[in-house]
């Protein structure tokens, strides 16, 4: 029984490290509509709110694998 305690929490840690990026995403989505309504074409600022968000996560990781490289 404490076997599927421990691979439960290793998939709990898995899955955590899947959904890192998620509020980059989420944050860009948010803008996007917000600066969309602005000007009144929610569509392109949907597209470039998930646009920036995407930069936004990417950046991260790199940093991310810089600084495990550097450990």
């Amino acid at each position: 029984m404490g076997d599927k305690n421990n691979n439960h929490k290793d998939d709990l840690k898995d899955n955590e490290k899947k959904t890192e990026g998620t509020p980059y995403i989420a944050l860009g989505i948010a803008l996007g509509v917000a600066f969309g309504a602005a000007f009144k074409n929610v569509g392109l600022g949907i597209a470039l709110g998930v646009a920036v968000g995407a930069v936004m996560e990417t950046i991260k990781s790199k940093k991310m694998k810089i600084n495990k490289n550097n450990e």
